[in-house]
């Protein structure tokens, strides 16, 4: 996958947790260690890796949270 690729999916999935963190005091605690990872899609100096490893870090908090909700 590409770095521009790679940063589209990471816009894409943090419009998603911002839906689904909406009102919900649930989710504070799901997404700690991608806010600690202090990149965002907008840092496109940053390197490929680290844009992996923040959505790896979205996909991971989202599917804690789907998993939650059961």
């Amino acid at each position: 996958m590409q770095k521009d690729e790679l940063i589209q999916m990471h816009a894409f999935l943090l419009q998603i947790k911002s839906y689904v963190e909406d009102g919900d005091n649930e989710t504070k605690d799901v997404f700690t260690s991608y806010d600690t990872l202090n990149v965002a899609p907008h840092h496109v100096f940053k390197s490929k890796d680290l844009q992996k490893e923040a959505v790896f870090e979205l996909c991971k908090g989202i599917s804690r949270l789907f998993n939650k909700k059961k």
